[in-house]
């Protein structure tokens, strides 16, 4: 039997873990963007143990540096995304705070950033990171509360079995971590008083090791958008969903699913596409389309962090492609990935 808590209104939900996190009083916003907008992000922040692996496999590489000299560094890159909320992915517990709290992104954001609050369930069993939680590569949401008011959250999975971490049917163990999930929030903007969801998910690869194994990422692909659509979404309210897809527009998942609205009750669009036809795009999207570090082809169709929106419209969309100082001076990219940041106006 589902878990389900609730404090005030909300929506009945039938699969997704529920927590309540209403926020009570209200809040004037004290961000300089206008009024009826909002600037959304995602960034794949990367799992500290996967930078001592990697730091473990060529100790001279300083591109990018174990999480607690990196810690500052990404707090800069926060700082200069400056969303309103982010979509974080690879959240683990020295980024959150459970280990080496005082360099935690979380514990200096507190203090730089004061405005931002977190919301991060575990993707390993479901429950709040602060209540024990178990965090790896965990997705998570970050979000001024001076702009919005989150007023539901929950988690699903993306394996086949959106209410636990394990495969469903046509799946095995060797296609990937099977605790691949999506956090979301319903949120509302103070000033519009619109109600809104926002979605945080980070999808399996559809390759490791040297090994292709497609069907992974293209079934989370599908169980992410047809849960959005059908089981979480209510029909005519705006919506965003953002994430690491790890999969770009070239590939089955993107094509088959994030890219398909034939037959739903929602029209998701890429905000990087509507914004390229539009004249939108930032100067550096307009030079270097990839979202990870490494990636240099121009105006390519490499990104595998997405940002899609549907009852919006859109303002801005930009990469940050840009290195910043460790805790001893050297220049690096926090993450793997780069943040990625559209602007989207309520319709």
């Amino acid at each position: 039997m589902k878990t389900q808590y609730k404090i005030g209104t909300v929506f009945v939900l039938s699969l997704a873990l529920l927590c309540s996190c209403s926020k009570p009083g209200e809040k004037t916003p004290s961000h300089p963007h206008d009024n009826f907008s909002i600037t959304v992000g995602t960034y794949n922040l990367w799992d500290s143990s996967s930078r001592l692996k990697f730091l473990l496999a060529d100790g001279s590489i300083d591109r990018q540096r174990y999480w607690k000299a990196s810690s500052v560094a990404a707090l800069e890159a926060v700082r200069e995304a400056d969303c309103d909320i982010f979509a974080f992915q690879e959240i683990c517990d020295s980024i959150y705070g459970k280990k080496g709290s005082a360099t935690a992104l979380r514990t200096m954001m507190k203090s730089a950033l004061p405005d931002y609050e977190w919301l991060v369930l575990s993707n390993v069993d479901g429950k709040k990171a602060d209540a024990g939680g178990r965090l790896s590569y965990t997705p998570g949401i970050c979000y001024r509360a001076s702009v919005v008011n989150l007023n539901d959250c929950g988690i699903f999975w993306l394996g086949g079995n959106p209410d636990k971490p394990e495969w469903g049917s046509g799946f095995a163990p060797e296609y990937g971590d099977p605790r691949r999930a999506c956090v979301w929030a319903r949120f509302t903007h103070i000033v519009s008083g619109k109600q809104f969801y926002f979605l945080s998910a980070h999808l399996d690869t559809p390759s490791f090791s040297g090994v292709s194994y497609p069907a992974v990422n293209t079934e989370n692909c599908r169980n992410l958008m047809d849960y959005a659509d059908t089981k979480l979404i209510p029909k005519g309210v705006p919506s965003i969903i953002a994430g690491d897809m790890n999969v770009s527009e070239t590939q089955e998942g993107y094509t088959a699913y994030l890219n398909r609205n034939t037959g739903r009750l929602h029209h998701w669009m890429n905000a990087c596409e509507v914004a390229r036809g539009s004249g939108l795009l930032g100067e550096c999207a307009k030079s270097n389309s990839g979202t990870t570090n490494t990636h240099k082809e121009a105006d390519g169709k490499e990104r595998i962090d997405h940002i899609f929106y549907d009852g919006f419209s859109i303002k801005g969309y930009e990469v940050l492609r840009k290195k910043y100082p460790t805790r001893n001076g050297t220049a690096h990219y926090p993450s793997d990935h780069l943040p990625v940041t559209a602007t989207l106006i309520f319709k």
